[in-house]
């Protein structure tokens, strides 16, 4: 595959690099070495990366796995820290990127200060050799060019709930497991980033990485299944709606004074779930007093 990766890659990354680096990720994850986990998936993993010009060394880029249907395993290309500053400062957009972990030492302490409002500010004055605590949270601070900052915090909870939403979350080799101040650094830096300008190449990087988190993807779908269901709708009012038509004015036509009851049955008999009239359906006029 080197021949592949050599075509999409940045000139500043030499194909033979790429490939050395993936094969020890590979070589350092059991599962993804293993007969269970679908072969395809390692290639096309690698394939985005090399797309994003991001490489595979746990630093910018990872490849893990998740178990999939069938018993088998999906492999699952996500950047990482290094790989998301890297995109973001290829946008030309910001000036800087400051982040942190804030451990509960420090918030006591009043260490650390995060105001929001009409004067926002976040200041951070870590501790370095006395003990710090509990993790309580992350933080990321983006300057862009025009000096406006954009500023994220996320405490503990938020965190827990991405980590329980990613596909890969629960797996030994997550890196939810091996890097877990490092994966809570990137769910901030994708928070605050979507607050910023972005290139179509840092979008692409974060729609890929949309796709380890369950929630993201039911977000999406949740979308697809609102528009569907409203066609649905639409549908069966059409078809409904020609119905009663129909059916009305051949009450009118007879004289019966039953229209209105007539109309009101019409809606819930006249189509099928699909919102189509059954072929086998009767004609509507059958119904209809003589």
């Amino acid at each position: 595959m080197e021949g592949e990766f050599s075509k999409v890659l940045p000139g500043h990354i030499p194909s033979d690099k790429f490939v050395r680096n993936a094969i020890t990720a590979i070589n350092a994850n059991p599962d993804l070495k293993s007969g269970n986990v679908d072969q395809s998936t390692i290639y096309s993993s690698l394939m985005k990366a090399a797309q994003d010009g991001l490489v595979v060394d746990g630093r910018e880029a990872a490849i893990v796995t998740y178990n999939s249907k069938g018993g088998t395993k999906t492999a699952q290309y996500i950047p990482m820290v290094a790989g998301l500053l890297k995109k973001m400062r290829n946008t030309g957009e910001i000036a800087s990127i400051t982040y942190g972990v804030v451990y509960r030492n420090e918030y006591e302490q009043g260490r650390f200060k995060y105001i929001k409002g009409d004067h926002e500010s976040l200041t951070h004055d870590p501790i370095m050799f006395e003990e710090k605590g509990d993790m309580i949270g992350v933080y990321a601070v983006v300057t862009l060019k025009d000096d406006t900052k954009i500023r994220e915090f996320m405490d503990m909870k938020q965190l827990k709930k991405i980590q329980g939403s990613s596909k890969t979350g629960s797996s030994s080799y997550s890196p939810w497991n091996m890097w877990f101040e490092e994966m809570c650094v990137k769910s901030v830096l994708r928070k605050v980033t979507k607050l910023c300008p972005m290139s179509s190449d840092l979008d692409r990087v974060f729609k890929r990485d949309d796709g380890d988190y369950e929630e993201e993807a039911h977000v999406e779908l949740g979308v697809e299944e609102i528009i569907e269901g409203q066609e649905k709708t639409k549908k069966k009012q059409t078809v409904a709606s020609a119905a009663v038509k129909k059916k009305s004015a051949a009450a009118a036509a007879a004289g019966d004074g039953e229209a209105d009851i007539i109309e009101a049955e019409i809606v819930e008999e006249s189509y099928d779930e699909d919102g189509v009239l059954p072929e086998e359906a009767p004609p509507i006029e059958e119904d209809l007093p003589l």
